[in-house]
């Protein structure tokens, strides 16, 4: 199988025309004639998900964030980003990124997290077909129940609830990542609940004095939920595919 192959694959489900013009998806590092046998799939193209790329045979990093981009302006010790791409050079391993194209593909990070919070008749929060976010309905439940089946559902290792515990959920508005942008569209849609991360003190604020609950998130876990389905496009029934591990932040404590 050539790289090509694999960019056909994401390309039926994620174009790689529909990412955001300031992104940087699509292929980062290698040659679209490359020959690819085995692929990791991860978030983040560091040197430690590229050592476990290399490890385990895989002659091609699939991430979701970019590793590249205009703000990297020399190859240099300094920076995560730099120090991945030497990583990936010396090991012989291509990259190839599918960022927003797959925030907003209708089986992507957005359509993986409203199924599994089991959302009703969901649709996209902004952009109509194949837009941003998600937003759509659920059993009536209170405020404090919506947290923990939200931290079950989503396998969090944390959530942060900001509204009455007692307030009805009804109808639930999300986004993977970082969701500020797409306050605003939350509050809009009326929906009871806004679910997403890196909202900052005043975004919460906002919300709450709009009328809308907050669930906050990991940013990194929140879209970790989607690699799985990104593996099984890429893979099909002929090439192995391995989701990585080892770029997660690992174990957090709290106090």
């Amino acid at each position: 199988m050539r790289l090509s192959d694999v960019i056909e694959r994401i390309e039926a489900v994620a174009p790689f025309g529909a990412a955001e013009s300031w992104d940087n998806s699509g292929l980062l590092l290698g040659d679209p004639g490359d020959a690819v046998h085995r692929v990791g799939v991860c978030l983040d193209a560091t040197t430690a998900s590229v050592e476990e790329a290399s490890s385990r045979g895989c002659d091609l990093l699939v991430t979701h964030h970019p590793m590249i981009f205009p703000s990297l302006r020399r190859i240099d010790r300094d920076s995560i980003a730099a120090r991945a791409i030497r990583s990936a050079i010396g090991c012989g391993i291509s990259v190839l990124c599918a960022h927003t194209n797959w925030d907003r593909s209708d089986v992507g990070v957005n359509a993986v997290l409203a199924g599994r919070l089991g959302l009703h008749g969901a649709s996209p929060l902004r952009g109509g077909e194949n837009g941003f976010g998600r937003i759509g309905f659920l059993d009536p439940l209170p405020f404090g129940d919506f947290l923990g089946i939200l931290r079950e559902r989503w396998t969090l290792s944390w959530v942060a609830g900001y509204g009455d515990a007692g307030r009805t959920i009804r109808s639930a508005a999300l986004c993977g990542g970082s969701g500020r942008d797409f306050l605003r569209d939350a509050i809009e849609s009326g929906a009871d609940v806004f679910c997403t991360a890196d909202l900052t003190y005043h975004d919460v604020m906002e919300a709450k004095n709009s009328g809308v609950c907050v669930a906050l998130a990991d940013h990194g876990e929140m879209e970790r939920m989607s690699m799985k389905r990104l593996a099984e496009i890429i893979g099909g029934n002929d090439l192995p595919v391995d989701v990585l591990v080892s770029e997660e932040l690992g174990e957090r404590l709290y106090v």
